[in-house]
């Protein structure tokens, strides 16, 4: 789950939730799927803005999502 981007997979997919049942369904629906999926779990929405959020031009970016760029 989560991690760095491999060319690899086919999806990458963010998944924002909480509630760890709703992630154990989610990646057992992922699991029948034929593809090869990247899974990053964040728990909340703030999070998840912090994700895309785009890099500043005056700030080196050192935050946990760095791997993306």
């Amino acid at each position: 789950m989560g991690g760095e981007y491999s060319d690899k997979s086919d999806f990458r997919v963010l998944l924002v939730e909480d509630n760890q049942g709703d992630v154990v369904l989610f990646n057992e629906a992922l699991d029948h799927l034929n593809k090869s999926v990247e899974l990053t779990i964040v728990k909340d929405s703030l999070t998840a803005i912090e994700f895309f959020e785009p890099i500043s031009k005056e700030k080196s970016f050192a935050g946990s999502y760095s791997h993306r760029y």
